[in-house]
C-alpha cells in the first residue's frame, strides 16, 4: 500500500468514529517526594505536558514540597524489529522501528492509546481552607479513574498502547507513600505480540518477529530552579542538559555481590557498590562565560540565602528483564546497549515517519548497541573524566551537536511468536543531599568558611542517597511488593481561620490503621514550599476529640498578618515495618496549598482603624511581614468596617488602586502593587475607606456604621 493510501485509511478511520481516547492525556503521581505527569501516549515526550518551551525542564520532581526541582527534559522509547514485512504498505524492512519520542509522536498512525488510568489504593482527602479546596491533589488527581483496595502500591498510572507494528505494550507506573520508598517510581513493562497494527484493531497479522528490542531514552537537566528560566545561575544551555554528565555502571553484566566502581564526581573520587545495573546523571561544569557560580557544583545561589540550588542524581536501575518470551528469569547481561547518545541529532530527533527505511536502521543500531561510536565501551562521564576535562569549559561532543547527552539502554534481542509476550521492569529514582544540608553547605561555602572540594564532596554524597533508593527499589520488586503501608490520613483536613486563632480539624479514620500511635500536625510560615515544623503531636486523639469522628485544635499561636501552611500526618508505633521503623502517612495527600491568615471582628468605630506597618520601609521587610511569598510588600488595614471600599491616592490625588472588602472581618492586605501592575514608589499614600453596607450593634440596636460613611488615613512608603 503506498503512502497515499495510508493516508486514506488514516482519515476513514477517523470519519468513522474510531472509540479512541484523545490523542494526549496527562496525569500525575503526586503523593510522595518523587513526583512526575505521565503521557497516555505511554512515554513523557520533550514539552509534552504544556508544549511551552520554558517548560523543557519539567517534570521528576525531586523533592517535590519545594518549588522548581524538576530534572526531567525528555524521554523517548523506541520499539524495533528486524525483517519486518510490513503489512501496512508491503515493503519488507531490514529494520521496523516505532518510536515514541523522545520529540515527536505519532499518535495517529503509528501510536494507538487503548487505555489509560490513574489507580488508587484510596482517595484522595478533602483538604479546605477558609472554606474552599486547598490541595494541590485536587488539581494533579482531581478524579480517580478507579480506586482499588488491593493495589500493591498507593498510586498506579496504567496505560495499554497498541502500535503499527503489531507489538502492544503494557505500562504500569508505581508509587509508594511508604516513608522509605517515596524517592522512586517503579515502571513494569509487558510488550506482547499481538499482531494488531490499526487504530481500530480490526487489522491484525500472524508473524514471528524477530530481533525485537526495547530502548528507552531519558534527557535529563539538574536542576530547573538553578537554570536561566528560573534564578539564572546556569545559563541557557544548562535548560536542556547542554552540561549534564552521564553515567551507567553494571554494563557488560559487570554487576553483583563484591564489585564496586569508583568515579570522579566533578573532582569527587566516589566508589560505590554495584549489586545491579543502571544508570545515573549529574549537573557538570558549564560553559566560559556563564554566571560567576556556573562552574560550582551545586550552583549556590549567592544572590539569595547562598543554598546550593543543583545537587539532584537522576538515574535508573534496571530490575529484571526476561531472557526471552518463554524464560522469565532475569537476563542478567541486559542491556545490550547502555549509551549515552547526542539529544540534538540524528537519529535521535528525526521525524517520526515509520516509513522510512534509512532513519529505521540508524535507530536499531542504537538499540541493538553497535552505535553510537565512541561511546560503546565507556560511559559519557568517563569519556569526558579520561579526557581530563573535569571540569571542563566545554563538553566533548559530536561535531554539531550543542544539545548535550542523553542516557539510552536497549534490551534485547527477542524472538515473539503470535501471543506471546516478555517483560521488563526498571525504576527511576533521585538522590540528593536535603535542603537543610544545601543551606548550610551553600551558606559555609559563599562565607568561605569551607573549601570548593569540600563543598563538591557534600554535593557528590548525594549520589548515595540515590543508590540507597535504587536497593529499595530492587528489594520491593523482589518481595512482590510486600512493603507494608504506612496509615491511612484524616479523610477531611479542615483550616478555618479566626479572629485570634487558627481552628484545625480532622477525620479520625486513620485510628483503625494498624498500629495507629497518633497524629502531628507541622505547621510553616509565609511560604509553601518552606521549612515545616512540628506544632502538635496528638498522642491520645480523645484530648481533642469533637466526636467520634473528628478531632479539632486550635493554633492560637499564629500572629495576624502572617501567611501559615500545614499538615497533619497519622503515624504508627512501629510494629507495622519489618525493621521496627516508625511510618507515617504521606504529607502531601493533606498539605495545604493555600495560606491561612489570621482575621479579626471587624471594626466598630472608623477612627480606630490602623494602616500597619506605617511607615512601610522596604529595608525592614524582615522585621515587618518577612519576605515569603505575597508577603514581602504587605500593608495591612486593622478594625475595617465588614463591608467597605477602600481607594488609594498618591499625594497629589491620582487614584492608584481600588478594592471592596467584602469578607466580613476587620482586615485587608493590600500587596502595595497598583491596578496598572505597577510596585508604589516611596512617597505619602492617602487610603480612603467608605462603608458600603450598614453594621448595627446586635445587643442594642445601634448602628456601628452606616452606609456612604467614610474616613481618610495616610500612611508613608519609604522605597
Amino acid at each position: 500500500m503506498k503512502l497515499s493510501k495510508i493516508k486514506l485509511l488514516v482519515s476513514a478511520l477517523l470519519i468513522a468514529g474510531l472509540t479512541l481516547l484523545p490523542a494526549r492525556d496527562i496525569k500525575w503521581l503526586a503523593v510522595s517526594d518523587l513526583q512526575n505527569w505521565f503521557s497516555s501516549d505511554g512515554c513523557e515526550i520533550e514539552i509534552g505536558r504544556t508544549g511551552e518551551t520554558q517548560d523543557q525542564i519539567d517534570g521528576l520532581r525531586y523533592p517535590a514540597l519545594y518549588d522548581m526541582q524538576d530534572v526531567q527534559c525528555q524521554k523517548g522509547l523506541w520499539i524495533g524489529a528486524a525483517n519486518y514485512n510490513d503489512p501496512i504498505d508491503g515493503n519488507t524492512y531490514p529494520h521496523k522501528v516505532v518510536n515514541i519520542g523522545p520529540r515527536q509522536v505519532d499518535d495517529v498512525g503509528a501510536v494507538f492509546n487503548m487505555e489509560y488510568k490513574l489507580i488508587g489504593r484510596k482517595d484522595h482527602p478533602r483538604v479546605v481552607v477558609d472554606g474552599a479546596p486547598a490541595s494541590q491533589l485536587v488539581y494533579l488527581e482531581p478524579d480517580l479513574d478507579e480506586i482499588d483496595p488491593d493495589l500493591p502500591c498507593d498510586r498506579m498510572i496504567y496505560n495499554k498502547i497498541n502500535t503499527s507494528m503489531g507489538i502492544s505494550f503494557e505500562r504500569k507506573v508505581m508509587v509508594f507513600t511508604h516513608n522509605y520508598h517515596q524517592a522512586y517510581h517503579l515502571y513494569e513493562y509487558t510488550f506482547t505480540n499481538n499482531g494488531i497494527y490499526s487504530a481500530d484493531g480490526s487489522q491484525q497479522h500472524n508473524m514471528t518477529l524477530e530481533g525485537v528490542y526495547f530502548y528507552w531514552q531519558a534527557r535529563y537537566a539538574v536542576n530547573r530552579e538553578a537554570t536561566n528560566y528560573e534564578l539564572r545561575i546556569l545559563p541557557q544551555a544548562a535548560t536542556w542538559g547542554r552540561n549534564t554528565m552521564n553515567h551507567a555502571f553494571g554494563i557488560n553484566g559487570n554487576w553483583g555481590d563484591g564489585i564496586s566502581e569508583t568515579l570522579n564526581i566533578q573532582g569527587t573520587n566516589k566508589t560505590f557498590d554495584v549489586p545491579f545495573r543502571g544508570l545515573f546523571a549529574w549537573q557538570g561544569s558549564c560553559e566560559e562565560g556563564a554566571t560567576s557560580h556556573a562552574h560550582d557544583f551545586g550552583a549556590p545561589y549567592e544572590e539569595g540565602d547562598s543554598r546550593l540550588t543543583s545537587t539532584q542524581f537522576p538515574g535508573i536501575v534496571l530490575i529484571h528483564a526476561d531472557k526471552s518470551a518463554s524464560d522469565d528469569q532475569d537476563w542478567e547481561t541486559q542491556p545490550v546497549a547502555w549509551q549515552g547518545i547526542a539529544s540534538d541529532l540524528k537519529p535521535h530527533t528525526n521525524n517520526k515517519d515509520q516509513f522510512d527505511g534509512s532513519v529505521m536502521t540508524e535507530r536499531y543500531k542504537y538499540m541493538e548497541g553497535s552505535d553510537p561510536s565512541g561511546y560503546l565501551d565507556k560511559s559519557h562521564a568517563e569519556y569526558v573524566i579520561d579526557a581530563n576535562e573535569v571540569p571542563f569549559e566545554n563538553m566533548p561532543d559530536w561535531p554539531g551537536n550543542s544539545g548535550g547527552i542523553s542516557s539510552a539502554f536497549g534490551v534485547g534481542p527477542y524472538t515473539l511468536a503470535p501471543g506471546q509476550s516478555v517483560n521488563v521492569v526498571y525504576a527511576e529514582a533521585v538522590g540528593s543531599i536535603d535542603m537543610e544540608t544545601r543551606r548550610e553547605t551553600g551558606k559555609a561555602y559563599i562565607d568561605e568558611d569551607i573549601s570548593l572540594a569540600e563543598k563538591d564532596a557534600v554535593v557528590a554524597s548525594g549520589l548515595d542517597s540515590l543508590f540507597q533508593y535504587f536497593q529499595r527499589a530492587v528489594d520491593n520488586y523482589g518481595s512482590g511488593y510486600g512493603i507494608p503501608a504506612p496509615p491511612d490520613p484524616p479523610e477531611e483536613f479542615i483550616v478555618l481561620p479566626g479572629g485570634d486563632r487558627v481552628t484545625l480539624s480532622w477525620a479520625r479514620n486513620s485510628e483503625t490503621s494498624t498500629g495507629f500511635a497518633g497524629y502531628r500536625i507541622y505547621r510553616a510560615l509565609s511560604e509553601y514550599d518552606s521549612t515545616y515544623h512540628l506544632l502538635l503531636d496528638v498522642t491520645d486523639p480523645e484530648d481533642y476529640a469533637v466526636d467520634a469522628q473528628t478531632c479539632k485544635f486550635e493554633d492560637r499561636t499564629a500572629v495576624r498578618g502572617f501567611d501559615y501552611y500545614y499538615y497533619i500526618e497519622a503515624y504508627d508505633d512501629g510494629s507495622v515495618d519489618d525493621r521496627g521503623r516508625e511510618l507515617s502517612s504521606s504529607k502531601f495527600y493533606t498539605l495545604t496549598s493555600s495560606a491561612a491568615q489570621l482575621k479579626r471582628m471587624p471594626g466598630t468605630d472608623l477612627e480606630n482603624i490602623r494602616v500597619v506597618p506605617n511607615p512601610y520601609n522596604v529595608r525592614a521587610r524582615k522585621q515587618q511581614f518577612g519576605t515569603g511569598g505575597g508577603q514581602a510588600d504587605r500593608i495591612m488595614f486593622y478594625n475595617v468596617p465588614p463591608k467597605c471600599n477602600i481607594k488609594i491616592y498618591t499625594e497629589r490625588g491620582d487614584l492608584i488602586w481600588e478594592g471592596d472588602h467584602v469578607n466580613n472581618s476587620g482586615d485587608e492586605a493590600w500587596a502595595s502593587i497598583t491596578d496598572f501592575r505597577q510596585v508604589i514608589v516611596s512617597g505619602v499614600y492617602i487610603a480612603v475607606i467608605t462603608v458600603t453596607e450598614d453594621y448595627m450593634n446586635e445587643a442594642t440596636g445601634e448602628p456601628y456604621f452606616t452606609e456612604g460613611e467614610k474616613v481618610i488615613k495616610k500612611f508613608l512608603v519609604v522605597r
